[in-house]
């Protein structure tokens, strides 16, 4: 592949964010072959046929292929990425004295990194997940020299896609690997010194000015400049406003588009006068894109993938989300996926577009469970809708009204509204105990993720069981200490005794506590009765959640009806997983000194925890391994973690059903997303609606997991094989 790239100078006063989240997780190999056989256009891990792989020869090339196996087991499949990529059948070392088949590559086209995105066909993930890290990268100057992905968008429908990596192309060497692109030429076949095995994070902590600076670091290779970001008028044009209405090229069309364009082109509005125009970005080559998205100055785009061209527009403009009826009130990690990149940066305002008649207010009914309710998110999220002319008018008089970051260029200074004299501060009267402790959460006042984490502090993982200690209690307990010996601190809490000969790590303590305690505590701190003697439930006519649709399955079935004649069906039968939410109100002396308090499960081997939550942005009040995810869920009952200064040790009093979850006997899966009957009442659903509100802020961090569980579940999000002990 010839290298026909143009070194980059980035020439700005910008500053570098200085907290800088960790974008990609990498595994080396040393003298390592790539072969290329037939693409595969459709498939990642499934793929019969192999389109490639890679052969390490040297002394050391079992022991490389071997860590690099272990290390990326998690990595996620680019097509199908609810799904994990293994490399098993791909990367594979040669005996001991065989030779390369051609000359290795060294210096500097002697390294190639190979990159699997996270939802590669999907142009607007693409951009987020994959693009914007590498910009970031760029703008660090750490961007390796020779990029290979596994495949890119190639367009949907009539209108071919915009090429993503036309930049990066030319500034940085580019291929496919798995797949062609009708823009990218393939990887060739070639031997070289070092081969860098790639992962991008999906939804990385990237937001604000960090990801705006990764932008326009990848626009710069275009040949644009970095604007500074500190020159954030809302218009460059005095008394002109420059409106650009996406066009989109499938679904979710604005059906009255043209008509908008009408009546807003030319319209005098507050004594600025208004230049509106229509667009199908996505059929327009990266550099016409940027062009034009840098002559924008309010940018009106229906939610998807168009949202992400808004950061390359010129700081302090600003931007209209048109969501549908129903769809505002999704989960936050899908309805603000794309707003979280650019507020800070922008003006960002949203428009819930009226309802049709074929839309549904999805989540307004509280007797539908999570299933029916995703549905009906993704209904009115595809949808088509009209945009109302006079909302949008509002929406442009609110704009050009708003007081300005900073003078516009070229023109004079405009002059903030007068503000109102404020009234002498009143001192709080002292609330009584009771108040204080049953007060609701207020908003929190967030620093931005620019700066730097705080110093990380205790983890205490709070722990409840209750029943003989089970057979993997050694291995659990031995995975508590290792790196989180220092940092995190394990209460078990329960009746559960250790046996003798089991090794018991310094940071973990067994708590003794009957369930007649528990029941005393709840009482006490929550004023709510328990009216049952045994955490022990048993359940008749419950459907284990793991085989819900394996139907088909005879095998699975069978196992689940012996284990419900058994009674064995554990978390259908323990009303422990239920008191998960209320650990902390209940034992509190146990987070002294602590800075994150979690829940967690006694059947759970736990990695490098500290390594991991030190990642989370100053704002994010929580940390769950299992996001990001198709449905939104924001807990998980295995382990959630919460930053305690966020005012999370009582957020299970959010709920419209905590007193009832405490006084049923039968398991309510309170900790969890899923459910039998309606589920907005689960903690899950409940810190959704806490982050929309702006009383909790968004994780940043995605910590890896998989789940010890058969590879039959017909889950396609499930990872599955976890683990094989020796």
């Amino acid at each position: 592949m010839a290298d026909r790239t143009q070194p980059l100078v980035l020439h700005h006063k910008n500053p570098v964010p200085s907290y800088v989240p960790n974008t990609w997780r990498c595994s080396m190999l040393h003298n390592a072959c790539l072969t290329l056989s037939t693409p595969q256009p459709a498939c990642s891990a499934r793929c019969r046929k192999r389109p490639w792989r890679l052969d390490v020869y040297g002394p050391n090339a079992s022991s490389q292929v071997r860590q690099v196996l272990a290390e990326r087991r998690f990595m996620r499949d680019p097509i199908e990425s609810f799904k994990l990529r293994p490399l098993q059948r791909d990367v594979h070392n040669m005996s001991a004295g065989a030779v390369p088949p051609s000359p290795i590559l060294r210096g500097e086209a002697g390294g190639l990194t190979m990159i699997w995105p996270v939802f590669e066909p999907s142009y607007g993930d693409f951009w987020r997940d994959t693009m914007l890290p590498l910009g970031h990268l760029l703008s660090l100057g750490r961007l390796p020299h020779r990029l290979g992905f596994s495949g890119l968008p190639t367009g949907s429908g009539a209108l071919a896609r915009t090429n993503a990596v036309e930049g990066l192309e030319r500034i940085r060497s580019v291929c496919t690997f798995e797949r062609t692109s009708p823009r990218t030429l393939r990887c060739e076949d070639a031997c070289y010194e070092s081969v860098r095995l790639c992962e991008i994070l999906p939804h990385s902590s990237l937001r604000g000015s960090a990801a705006w600076l990764a932008m326009a670091s990848l626009d710069a290779a275009l040949g644009f400049k970095v604007p500074q970001l500190k020159t954030s008028a809302v218009s460059a044009e005095p008394g002109v406003l420059r409106v650009l209405l996406a066009a989109r090229y499938a679904r979710r069309f604005i059906l009255n588009l043209n008509e908008v364009v009408a009546a807003c082109d030319g319209l005098l509005l507050g004594g600025w006068t208004l230049r509106c125009e229509a667009h199908a970005l996505a059929g327009m080559s990266l550099h016409a894109v940027v062009a034009k998205m840098r002559q924008t100055d309010v940018f009106v785009s229906m939610h998807g993938g168009d949202c992400i061209n808004a950061l390359h527009m010129r700081p302090g403009r600003a931007v209209i989300e048109l969501v549908n009826h129903g769809f505002e009130k999704a989960p936050w990690v899908w309805l603000d996926q794309y707003m979280r990149l650019v507020k800070r940066t922008f003006r960002v305002r949203r428009i819930v577009l009226p309802s049709t008649s074929g839309q549904r207010a999805s989540g307004s009914n509280q007797t539908q469970n999570w299933k029916q309710m995703q549905k009906n998110f993704a209904d009115a999220w595809n949808a088509n809708g009209t945009l109302p002319w006079p909302r949008l008018r509002d929406e442009l008089h609110a704009i050009v009204h708003e007081r300005p970051l900073t003078r516009a260029a070229g023109g004079q200074p405009q002059q903030p509204p007068p503000q109102r004299q404020q009234p002498p501060p009143q001192r709080q009267q002292p609330q009584p105990p009771q108040q204080q402790r049953r007060r609701h959460m207020t908003r929190l006042e967030h620093k931005g993720v620019d700066e730097p984490p705080p110093k990380y502090g205790t983890l205490v993982v709070l722990v409840p069981y209750f029943g003989a200690p089970p057979p993997w209690l050694p291995i659990a307990l031995a995975s508590m200490g290792g790196p989180n010996a220092e940092l995190v601190r394990f209460f078990i809490v329960g009746d559960a005794s250790v046996p003798p000969d089991v090794s018991v790590p310094s940071n973990v303590r067994f708590v003794p506590a009957e369930w007649d305690e528990v029941r005393r505590r709840v009482r006490e701190k929550l004023g709510v009765d328990m009216p049952y003697d045994s955490p022990s439930y048993q359940c008749k006519g419950c459907v284990m959640y793991s085989s819900d649709r394996a139907a088909a399955n005879a095998s699975v079935l069978a196992a689940e009806a012996k284990a419900r004649v058994a009674g064995s069906l554990l978390h259908h039968s323990n009303k422990v997983t239920d008191l998960k939410p209320f650990m902390a109100a209940l034992w509190p002396e146990l987070l002294a000194g602590a800075a994150w308090w979690a829940w967690g499960d006694i059947d759970v081997l736990w990695g490098d925890l500290p390594r991991f939550l030190a990642l989370a942005p100053p704002r994010g009040s929580f940390v769950c391994p299992l996001l990001p995810n198709p449905w939104g869920a924001a807990t998980w009952g295995p382990f959630t973690a919460w930053r305690i200064a966020h005012n999370t040790t009582e957020l299970f009093r959010e709920s419209r059903k905590w007193r009832r979850v405490l006084q049923e006997p039968r398991p309510m899966q309170f900790d969890e997303w899923w459910g039998s009957g309606s589920s907005d009442w689960r903690m899950s659903f409940v810190v959704q609606r806490l982050v929309r509100q702006g009383r909790l802020g968004d994780a940043g961090v995605a910590l890896p997991l998989a789940e010890a569980k058969s590879c039959v579940d017909p889950c396609a999000w499930c990872p599955c094989g976890a683990y094989t002990f020796e």
